[in-house]
């Protein structure tokens, strides 16, 4: 009798959250419109993902995007869900740039958090941002818990010792699925088994932007190897970001 090796990462879907997407339409480099947001949600059940946390980005300068506007657009998309009548639920939050105008959120309480006080964060892909380590400490003052959003891809960060250093600084991981297939080149790919593999991934999340990114991810087959970590942060991910 043959045995594979893999298995598919759908597989462990069932009733899933997704806590990281674009999903909001017209607001962000995501969802082009209700009609590619719709598609989308299609997509996700199909997956067996049966909500999910709208994260748009809020970065300085781009997109001009606030709690406010990401409110008014989710309120939107959560009626045109219940007019379809579709099972799939939504809840709003963000996902904020760390720059000057992210800091002046943190000091005003105005961020937008997941459920309770954890806050998706993410930086620049190549450089380092500067005073990373004491915008994590004043978020920790502020009992907000940093979660950091696919670390897997940022080109600064090589070496187990720097990853645990932010998390020994109180940083949650939250890892991109499409990572573990190539999609972002194979250096991150390998840094996100890596990862895996030593126990520091939090959270696991689609990170999509549009239906494409939820085909590519149902099509993903994983080592065997891969199974139990991935179990355990997907686990971890529904347990935490209930509904």
């Amino acid at each position: 009798m043959f045995f594979s090796s893999k298995f598919n990462l759908t597989d462990l879907f069932d009733n899933f959250i997704d806590i990281h997407c674009h999903l909001l339409p017209g607001i962000d480099d995501g969802a082009t419109d209700t009609k590619v947001s719709m598609a989308m949600v299609d997509a996700y059940l199909e997956m067996g993902i049966s909500a999910a946390y709208c994260t748009p980005h809020i970065m300085e300068d781009h997109y001009n995007l606030n709690a406010e506007i990401i409110h008014s657009v989710y309120d939107e998309l959560k009626n045109n869900l219940m007019q379809g009548k579709s099972s799939f639920r939504i809840r709003p939050a963000a996902e904020h740039m760390t720059d000057p105008a992210f800091e002046q959120l943190v000091n005003s309480g105005k961020v937008l958090p997941h459920i309770d006080n954890i806050v998706l964060i993410e930086t620049g892909f190549m450089a380092k941002p500067l005073g990373l380590e004491e915008l994590l400490f004043k978020m920790r003052n502020k009992d907000y818990l940093p979660l950091l959003a696919h670390p897997e891809r940022y080109g600064y960060i090589d070496s187990l010792d720097e990853y645990i250093e932010l998390k020994n600084r109180g940083c949650l991981f939250q890892l991109n699925c499409l990572s573990l297939q190539g999609y972002y080149g194979k250096y991150e790919q390998q840094k996100a088994v890596q990862l895996l593999k030593n126990g520091l991934i939090d959270f696991v999340a689609t990170d999509a932007h549009n239906p494409r990114h939820l085909q590519l991810i149902s099509s993903i087959r994983l080592s065997k190897n891969l199974l139990k970590p991935l179990e355990v942060a997907i686990a971890q991910t529904n347990e935490t970001f209930t509904f």
